[in-house]
């Protein structure tokens, strides 16, 4: 974005079509970078809705520009004025902008991911009832997860899905985990301990699809490096309370030209066993 901004000029003339038309352009591409840099949480949801970032972007600043009925762009002009501490330069205009924006952004995902998926909306809404799950559920290593699922499948109204924030804090509660807090923020901490548990269930995966399907020739190298991309992919996802069960989806992102045919007769089956190995693996790395 050029350094021409004249927020502050802008703002109080929204009467003229040509400010508002700039305010709004200005708005639209910081957006459109929020949404770049979070892409990874609606990929799929656009390729799936045939969305594009340029729509979405604008959906999520739309609401700032609705007028009242007397003609005014109250809900901007409101949230600059109430800025604290006050705006006075252009940099903090922009600060300010960004800020909203990005706020804007993050809400729209949200609002996208819950329509989009029953199952991550039930996931926003049970999180506090994931806390109030029986203790014993989390003391087998092996059967962590179907234990998990099973329970949460058959004794609860929830869909059969993990929010994985609360999983970590809820195995340190019941000191099962080894993972220690640090003297940091308790958010750094939160992120740190996911991150790991993370990264070395991929790595272990990674090492069991090496050694199975590359070594023994049943896939490519170029095959693998896309099966290691789907698996940080379904990583990824599982931070945010599991896996989207059309695992052809994942696969297809990285595959030209892939057909649902052609990964139910050749990867389905190897798909399938990486999930669960994934999701194994992340379980050891939670109980050992």
């Amino acid at each position: 974005m050029e350094k021409d901004y004249r927020i502050l000029q802008l703002l109080p003339s929204l009467d003229s079509q040509q400010s508002l038309n700039r305010l709004i352009e200005i708005c639209y591409k910081v957006a459109l970078n929020v949404l770049r840099f979070n892409y990874k949480k609606v990929h799929n949801i656009i390729l799936r809705d045939e969305l594009s970032l340029d729509d979405v972007a604008i959906d999520s600043i739309a609401s700032l520009f609705l007028s009242d009925e007397n003609g005014k762009f109250t809900t901007i002009t409101s949230a600059f004025n109430s800025w604290q501490p006050p705006i006075k330069t252009e940099d903090d205009a922009l600060y300010f902008l960004n800020k909203l924006i990005q706020k804007r952004v993050e809400q729209h995902i949200s609002f996208i991911l819950r329509e989009s998926d029953p199952i991550f909306s039930k996931i926003m809404d049970s999180i506090d009832e994931f806390e109030k799950l029986p203790p014993e559920l989390f003391t087998d290593k092996i059967k962590l997860f179907s234990n998990l699922f099973n329970y949460i499948s058959n004794d609860t109204d929830y869909s059969s899905a993990i929010p994985f924030n609360a999983l970590i804090y809820k195995l340190k509660e019941l000191n099962i985990a080894l993972y220690k807090v640090s003297e940091s923020t308790e958010e750094q901490s939160e992120t740190f301990e996911i991150n790991t548990v993370i990264n070395l269930a991929v790595e272990n995966t990674f090492k069991k699809l090496n050694e199975t399907y590359l070594t023994k020739g049943k896939l490519s190298e170029e095959e693998v490096k896309i099966f290691r991309r789907t698996i940080k992919d379904m990583a990824e996802d599982l931070k945010d309370g599991g896996v989207n069960p059309g695992l052809y989806k994942y696969l297809s992102v990285h595959f030209d030209g892939l057909t649902e045919e052609c990964y139910k007769q050749k990867y389905h089956n190897i798909l399938e066993y990486l999930s669960k190995l994934l999701k194994q693996n992340i379980a050891d790395q939670l109980m050992e």
